[in-house]
């Protein structure tokens, strides 16, 4: 009974429509809660282990796709060095690379990073403790010029002795489809390629699919 004594099934027709707008608005909201809500973890099956966020998956994926393809690049048909030397943070496109077109006057095609963090924790741990197949070990350094990485000769210009010097951009936070700047040294002072990669992710792998501004030294 109502608090008038009438049966609640004789409700009144404007009670009744609001009861009805009510229960679909909030299943309306559920829904685009639900629909909107990110991913926060990579598949348990990831490479960096069950658990691992989404964003650190993220970037470890292009990286890995990018490293494969600066391998291959470097060395074609033949094996990679024994081990690839990464230095540890984001490094922008150098307009001194030798591209001939500098890249602040580029019309970029897909999102881009401009920072020059330092990789997290997580992205560390996981490109140096993991063996990503087709990729020597990796080893985080500091730079070119950083004493752990292996060179032979003497002067201005020595050789990598091991392996080769990898700088790669910051991942964009979003996108199915991105721009990364990388190079890779091998020393000597003319064994250096690099520009900025197109990379499209198709389903869950990330693929190099071009690339812009090249240059060789």
């Amino acid at each position: 009974m109502t608090d008038r004594g009438r049966p609640a099934r004789w409700a009144t027709p404007v009670a009744r429509r609001a009861g009805v707008v009510a229960a679909v608005v909030a299943l309306t909201l559920l829904g685009a809660g639900c629909a909107a809500a990110p991913a926060t973890s990579a598949p348990d099956d990831h490479a960096c282990g069950a658990g691992t966020d989404a964003v650190t998956a993220r970037s470890v994926d292009v990286y890995v796709a990018l490293l494969r393809h600066l391998v291959t690049q470097a060395e074609p048909g033949s094996r990679p060095g024994q081990v690839l030397y990464v230095v540890d943070h984001a490094v922008p496109y150098d307009d001194n690379a030798g591209a001939e077109v500098p890249a602040e006057r580029r019309t970029p095609t897909a999102p881009r990073s401009t920072s020059t963090a330092p990789f997290t924790a997580a992205v560390r741990q996981c490109l140096v403790s993991v063996r990503f197949p087709d990729l020597p070990p990796i080893r985080l350094v500091r730079g070119f010029d950083d004493p752990k990485v292996v060179k032979s000769g003497s002067g201005p210009f020595p050789i990598v002795a091991n392996g080769r010097v990898v700088e790669l951009e910051g991942v964009p936070s979003k996108g199915e489809r991105l721009e990364l700047a990388a190079s890779s040294n091998g020393g000597g002072g003319n064994n250096a390629f690099g520009g900025i990669y197109i990379l499209e992710r198709r389903q869950r792998t990330w693929q190099v699919v071009g690339r812009d501004l090249p240059w060789v030294a």
